[in-house]
């Protein structure tokens, strides 16, 4: 019996439809602790911070949380703006930053999930080109060079640093532990 007979029998309305590429945006990163490489491509992971996919899709924008599981329509402050093309994921963090004293919820975003493409380098001019698409809350996270990186987070940041990351492949993530003077946390002035 052919899928379309059956639930002509058996099924009624439509609950859920899951679009084809969602279970593709909804992977969980593969995290693996290890050392990283001078030519990898790395960036931070936020101490206390949430990962989060936000997905396009069919002009809406949803969010996938990493913590629980779960799929959510984006509230307007982390909606992807028009100008997003649909079937496009990015992976991101959230973050609380000091900004006049005062704090500030951001979303990091620092990787492509969808389409996927294997070369993180790839994947983050992918993402820079995009940038257009994001809302005021969501900012591209920096990522390139690990001692450059190094350098950049001993000048501080407005948030704690937790680790240094390497992105591999599509969503393979490798985690260094962070300390020492860059973890320290920096005021932004408007």
């Amino acid at each position: 019996m052919l899928v379309d007979d059956a639930l002509a029998f058996a099924a009624a309305e439509c609950c859920l439809r899951v679009h084809s590429v969602l279970p593709a945006m909804t992977q969980r990163p593969e995290v693996m602790i290890g050392k990283i490489g001078e030519h990898d491509h790395a960036t931070w992971l936020v101490k206390g911070g949430q990962l989060l996919t936000l997905i396009r899709q069919d002009k809406h924008t949803l969010l996938f949380c990493h913590e629980n599981g779960q799929l959510y329509y984006a509230s307007p402050e982390a909606s992807l703006l028009p100008s997003c093309p649909d079937n496009h994921a990015f992976l991101g963090q959230t973050v609380e930053d000091l900004v006049e004293g005062k704090p500030t919820l951001r979303i990091l975003v620092f990787d492509l999930v969808y389409p996927a493409v294997e070369d993180p380098k790839k994947r983050g001019e992918i993402l820079r080109s995009l940038s257009h698409a994001f809302p005021p809350s969501c900012h591209v996270q920096w990522a390139g060079k690990p001692s450059a990186l190094r350098k950049f987070l001993k000048s501080g940041l407005p948030h704690e640093a937790e680790a240094v990351i390497s992105l591999g492949g599509c969503l393979k993530i490798t985690r260094e532990a962070l300390g020492g003077p860059s973890a320290k946390k920096r005021k932004i002035e408007k």
